[in-house]
Formats: structure tokens, C-alpha cells, sequence
């Protein structure tokens, strides 16, 4: 199984540090900002200012890409 959360409204820093203490291997949280003590935390850029991922399913506005594929999905799920 693959665990994925994403930082939105409403999720607290203990909502993240309680999914990274999760015993299961494959998660990944995406964040707004850099966590550096959660380890599966990985920060998807272009949400700074907001202060949470929202709509990270759109696509850029030049590019064929979804704000989320900055993750390495292939290899998150090929592990």
C-alpha cells in the first residue's frame, strides 16, 4: 500500500509529524514549505505563500505538467 497526504487547510504540524511516525514504509506527505524533521515530507514549489497545497492537480500554465508531478512518482511507486 501507498500512503500519500497532502498539507491543506485544517492539517496541523502534529497531523504531519503523526502520518511520518506511521510504521508504514511507503508515504509520502506534500507540503507548502520545507519540513526538515519529517522525514517523508517532500515540498512542492509554487505554494509558499499560500500556506498549504491546494489544487495540486492543475496544470502549469506554459507546461503539460500538474504542480504535483515535481515528485518522483515512478520511483515512489516502483520502490
Amino acid at each position: 500500500m501507498f500512503f500519500i497526504l497532502e498539507k491543506t487547510d485544517g492539517c496541523t504540524y502534529e497531523d504531519l509529524l503523526r502520518f511520518d511516525n506511521l510504521s508504514y514504509p511507503n508515504k509520502v506527505v506534500l507540503t507548502h514549505k520545507p519540513y526538515p524533521d519529517i522525514k517523508c515530507a517532500f515540498q512542492i514549489k509554487g505554494y509558499e505563500k499560500q500556506g498549504s497545497v491546494t489544487d495540486s492537480y492543475r496544470y502549469y500554465k506554459i507546461l503539460p505538467k500538474r504542480f504535483y508531478d515535481q515528485f518522483n512518482w515512478s520511483k515512489f511507486l516502483n520502490q
